[in-house]
């Protein structure tokens, strides 16, 4: 708790997975700071193997190295999705880039847009974390989001109702 507390500005932009179970002391210190967060029980399983390898970024190191078959990858994706594309995942999608009117995303796990979304996007995970909703739609846990709570700030939005302003 030392660290967030000395860190918490720079720890706002970004999800905290954390590998231990997460206590209601510990909830209510993360969401008392606004920090959003989630915990994994695959966090010890990517960490990075002792011998260097040779790798075009950070993420395809992590993603490349998974031990088990059966953890879900997360699939990214930094361009713009352009109208007339469909995108299917069966895990998490992390979309750097708008969404274009006219293009579907579908998202078996979480998803996270980085971009206005004019498409139409529809996701089963247990959160949503995007920036702006402009013509488009956004499905999740089987209600439509409202596109006037995404005005340009991050927030996520969880299963359970919650949404989380992310500063």
């Amino acid at each position: 708790m030392e660290y967030i507390s000395r860190n918490c500005v720079l720890l706002q932009n970004f999800l905290l997975l954390l590998s231990q179970e997460i206590t209601p002391t510990l909830v209510a210190f993360l969401e008392e700071r606004g920090l959003l967060f989630m915990e994994s029980k695959t966090l010890e399983k990517l960490k990075r193997p002792a011998k260097k390898q040779e790798s075009t970024s950070m993420i395809d190191d992590v993603l490349e190295h998974q031990p088990d078959s059966k953890t879900t990858q997360a699939q990214i994706l930094n361009r713009i999705i352009r109208s007339g594309e469909e995108i299917i995942c069966e895990g998490d999608l992390i979309v750097y880039g708008r969404i274009n009117s006219g293009a579907r995303i579908y998202a078996k796990g979480n998803l996270q847009i980085y971009g206005e979304v004019d498409g139409a996007v529809e996701c089963e995970g247990e959160f949503v974390l995007l920036t702006k909703i402009g013509q488009g739609s956004v499905l999740f846990a089987g209600e439509f989001l409202d596109p006037s709570m995404f005005d340009g700030n991050k927030k996520a939005t969880f299963k359970d109702g919650r949404v989380l302003e992310i500063v």
